[in-house]
Order: C-alpha cells, then sequence, then structure tokens
C-alpha cells in the first residue's frame, strides 16, 4: 500500500501495479485507493490474514516508525487504513497518532491478507466470473460512497484552515458567520470550536453549519479541505 502503485511497484518479485499499491500473484484482484490524506481502502481479498503478522508499517534506519497507523475491516473483508504523524503522550510517553498524513513517498505498508481459494485445473468452472463493468449509475453510487467515506474521516488543523480560508478571501466572514447562528447553543459551540479546536473535522457540525454562511457550496468546502490538507 503507498500513495501510487510507482512506489510499491516491483516486477523481480512478483508485485505489480494495484490502484494505489501492488499486489503480488497470491493477491490478484486486490486493488487500493487513496482517498484522502492519509486514508487508503483496500478491496478484493476477504480481510486481514487470519493468523500470522498482517500489517508492517515503514521504519527509518533506526527502526522507528514512520508513522502512526489505525485500520478498520467490514464485514465484506474491505479494508480501511490511515496514516498520522506522530506525537508523544506527555502522560504515557507513548507514541499516538497525531494529524492525518500520507504514507511518505518512496515508502509503503505492508499488509498480508487473506484470500478466496483459487479454482482449481480439475474444476475449471469453479473459476470466478469477471466482474461486470459498473452501469453509470453504479459508478456514480461508487462515487459518493467514496466522497461519504472521505467526508467522515477528512480533517485539518486550524493553521491549514485558517491559511486556505485567508488566501480565498474568506477568513474575515468566519466570525461574522458565527455571531449570524441564531440559536444560542450552537453559536457558542461554533465560537469554541474556532478558538480552541486542535482539529477541524469535515463532518463536524459545526462546520456544515457555517459553509454557507461563507457563499460555499458542498463541494467547494470539500475542494478547501483538500486544498488545506496539502498546505
Amino acid at each position: 500500500l503507498a500513495n501510487s502503485a510507482d512506489s510499491a511497484t516491483d516486477e523481480s518479485h512478483n508485485f505489480t501495479a494495484a490502484g494505489s499499491g501492488a499486489a503480488n500473484v497470491e493477491a490478484q484482484g486486490v486493488t487500493a485507493t487513496h482517498d484522502a490524506v492519509g486514508v487508503y481502502t483496500i478491496t478484493g481479498s476477504l480481510g486481514f490474514a487470519k493468523a500470522g503478522w498482517t500489517v508492517e508499517v515503514p521504519q527509518d534506519a533506526n527502526g522507528n516508525r514512520l508513522c502512526v497507523l489505525e485500520t478498520e475491516q467490514a464485514d465484506d473483508g474491505t479494508i480501511t487504513v490511515r496514516t498520522f504523524s506522530k506525537r508523544i503522550d506527555s502522560e504515557t510517553g507513548d507514541v499516538v497518532a497525531d494529524q492525518p498524513m500520507d504514507i511518505p513517498d518512496g515508502r509503503w505498508i505492508d499488509l498480508r491478507l487473506s484470500m478466496p481459494e483459487p479454482p482449481t485445473n480439475d474444476h475449471p468452472d469453479d473459476a470466478p466470473e469477471p466482474p461486470a463493468p459498473l452501469t453509470p449509475e453504479e459508478q456514480e453510487q461508487q462515487r459518493i460512497e467514496q466522497l461519504e467515506r472521505w467526508r467522515a474521516s477528512a480533517a485539518i488543523t486550524p493553521r491549514q484552515a485558517r491559511l486556505v480560508l485567508a488566501k480565498h478571501g474568506l477568513l474575515a466572514g468566519v466570525t461574522d458567520a458565527i455571531a449570524a447562528i441564531e440559536d444560542e447553543q450552537q453559536r457558542q459551540v461554533a465560537e469554541i470550536e474556532w478558538e480552541y479546536a486542535t482539529t477541524i473535522e469535515r463532518a463536524a457540525q459545526w462546520v456544515n453549519n457555517l459553509y454557507a454562511s461563507l457563499g460555499l457550496s458542498e463541494s467547494e468546502l470539500d475542494i478547501l479541505f483538500k486544498e488545506a490538507a496539502s498546505i
């Protein structure tokens, strides 16, 4: 798993491109997508291997992990991987997740998966039928589902938010937009979040209460979040 197939493809060891990553001959049919900063989805397997190791995180020359991982497996075997920068917990001294970040350029995460049983030569008819091409309606539904997954996980820092808003001449309007919220409790929540939050989440209710007051559509807000995440 990587930011692009180029970072993980190694044909000398039978790893070939599979979306945002590469798969060996035992994992044919598996593909990965890079959905947002630090968010990756792996489909086509039964999930993580049932025994033995499952994930190896890239390390530096001294054995220090280059990022922090969180993984989630759905009932259908779809795996979501989230990668974060590191920080030290002041109370425990442990290395914990900080801000979303992509897998470092030129590096990859190894995943060991569980795959369906391959067909045998004795029963060639057991070979699975190739999946039918998606209809335009199914492609649109897939796009919407990927967008919703991204919106649920996308987050930026207050610094990134202020920089991108300032770039587009929207920063000064945030305070006015918050002050214009009629519901007192919602207004207080937005004031506290804007001033003191350490992370601003795309899915946060107070964010979704504000964007229209800044003259933004949902898709324009998505674009600002993606732009901010790259700052």
